[in-house]
């Protein structure tokens, strides 16, 4: 199963990076692999933090809501 982590350790490495410089020659092409490692860079940043967002809103709306009394005690006895 390939992963956000390993496609970001993939591009990552200076290796790759070396390779793809060296027998890619169009600007255009490396631009977009630039471009591409830096949008895979900020997928591995906000993912966590997707997950948790998510994972936060279900709990909330699946929670059912407690009605939370007054901490306050009557003055007057009824």
């Amino acid at each position: 199963m390939i992963t956000l982590q390993l496609i970001h350790s993939f591009l990552k490495d200076p290796l790759t990076d070396k390779l793809f410089h060296k027998y890619v020659s169009d600007p255009k092409a490396q631009r977009v692999f630039d471009t591409t490692v830096r949008l895979v860079e900020l997928a591995v940043v906000a993912a966590p933090l997707v997950v948790t967002a998510v994972r936060s809103v279900r709990d909330m709306a699946g929670s059912t809501s407690t009605r939370r009394r007054s901490g306050m005690r009557r003055l007057i006895p009824a």
